[in-house]
């Protein structure tokens, strides 16, 4: 009887476990092997596609691009080794550039490689030299202007010439210079009208069409004020000092009785009248100087002038 019961107490224990559902175990996620790259734009504009590559042209002006481009989900991309679906300031050289986009699907192991091509338009340059600074009949640049010119075919460096007055000189200024500008060493004369052009050489070192000449002035004041008259004041014991304008001039300087501290004058008017209201009793000698600011003129003549005697002053005591 006993065991009877034990029998059946393992069969039914038996049957409810094989009656238990079995537990269901999700299949495994199936990840994109998509490695399509689409969109794919420089600064801003669609790419040419054929067959997986991608090409785009941009005129010599632009050195530096953006790229940027589309994938699918869950992939991941780089341009040139750099990760990124966006890339800013890429730099061009002038020709044929490219660019190798590697992407990464979802998957983690499918890859695609794309090439972009971008090519950079070479550089047009005129046959002749385009002057820039300084402008024609230019003034009041200062002792040591520079110069600057645009390239033109073929050159690869260039030599300045620059003279005092309407021609430039025969001999350069400058050895070669390796780019299209050039200071002075040293100061260039007050006041001078100066005259300057600019000579192209290939890498041969034969000389090319030379650029135009072209007439500057410095802003110096080499011409001292004219016309210095000095006066008496009607009635006034000063002095009326007058001169004429110097053509350029800011400012006026002017020593009396051969002082080294100058009296400060400024006027627009021609000719220019200053009127002394403390000279010293007996004569009274005085030089103008013209200046801006780039430098002084040289003085003018001395001009001499005695003030009326005023007389003793008469007090009357009540």
């Amino acid at each position: 009887m006993k065991n009877s019961t034990i029998l059946v107490l393992a069969t039914a224990f038996a049957l409810s476990i094989v009656s238990c559902p079995a537990e269901s175990v999700p299949d495994p996620e199936v990840l994109s092997s998509d490695t399509a790259l689409s969109a794919l734009t420089v600064d801003g504009e669609a790419a040419d596609e054929n067959g997986g590559s991608f090409g785009f042209s941009v005129p010599y002006a632009t050195a530096y691009i953006d790229i940027a481009f589309e994938l699918a989900t869950g992939a991941s991309a780089s341009l040139g080794g750099e990760a990124g679906t966006r890339h800013l300031a890429v730099g061009l050289n002038v020709g044929a550039n490219s660019f190798s986009i590697v992407v990464t699907a979802e998957d983690g192991t499918t890859t695609a490689t794309y090439t972009l091509i971008v090519t950079r338009d070479p550089e047009i340059l005129p046959n002749s030299i385009n002057l820039s600074y300084p402008a024609a009949d230019a003034s009041d640049l200062g002792p040591r202007p520079t110069f600057s010119w645009g390239k033109s075919a073929g050159a690869v460096r260039w030599k300045i010439h620059l003279a005092e007055g309407a021609s430039p000189s025969v001999a350069p200024a400058s050895d070669y210079l390796i780019s299209p500008s050039w200071t002075p060493p040293i100061d260039l004369n007050p006041s001078m009208d100066y005259a300057w052009k600019v000579v192209p050489y290939d890498a041969a070192g034969t000389e090319l069409t030379p650029s135009e000449s072209r007439i500057f002035r410095t802003g110096f004041l080499s011409e001292a004020p004219t016309g210095l008259v000095v006066t008496q004041v009607a009635d006034k014991p000063h002095l009326s000092i007058e001169w004429i304008a110097s053509v350029g001039a800011e400012r006026y300087k002017i020593f009396r009785n051969r002082g080294s501290v100058p009296i400060y004058v400024i006027g627009a008017e021609n000719p220019l009248v200053w009127i002394d209201g403390f000279p010293n009793s007996g004569i009274n000698t005085y030089t103008v100087r013209a200046s801006n600011d780039f430098g002084d003129s040289g003085d003018s003549n001395e001009a001499s002038g005695t003030p009326i005697d005023s007389g003793f002053a008469i007090v009357i005591f009540k």
